[in-house]
């Protein structure tokens, strides 16, 4: 005998897949632009971009390349950056927010250094998150600080 699931928990597993494949493209999106926001695409930034989608949200390399893919796309398109940020907003709690900013910071300084359009970009971003202003401010002072431990 087959066990079946009742269709309600069915429909529940449905929509929890895609409220997770949701999630992981806003943050690969807004993880893209920051990427870019230097007006070009860093192969290091783009390296810890991989790392931390792999690490985050347990993906495999096709799903990461394909989420980047879409990612890029979606950058290309100029999707707004509120859309994105209403979602996570929506389904992720402040810890969470909290993780995508320290995400953000790292990957700006991948390249070690971190250009005014990084700063601007993250900052948006992190208000958008609905983030308080004393996180904020941790998250780009541990930027700073690790760009000074670099260059030392």
């Amino acid at each position: 005998m087959f066990f079946t699931e009742p269709q309600n928990q069915k429909e529940s597993l449905e929509n929890r897949d895609q409220r997770e494949i949701d999630i992981h493209l806003a943050a690969a999106v807004l993880m893209f632009k920051v990427v870019r926001a230097d007006g070009s695409t860093d192969r290091m930034e783009l390296a810890h971009m991989v790392n931390i989608l792999r690490s985050q949200f347990s993906l495999s390399t096709d799903e990461i390349e394909n989420l980047i893919l879409t990612a890029q796309r979606a950058v290309d398109s100029n999707v707004e950056l509120e859309k994105l940020t209403q979602q996570l907003c929506t389904h992720l709690g402040a810890r969470e927010r909290n993780q995508l900013l320290n995400d953000f910071w790292l990957i700006a300084t991948a390249d070690d250094s971190i250009k005014q359009g990084e700063r601007t970009l993250i900052d948006k971003i992190a208000r958008n998150l609905e983030l308080e202003a004393d996180d904020i401010t941790r998250a780009r002072y541990r930027a700073e600080q690790k760009l000074e431990l670099n260059i030392a």
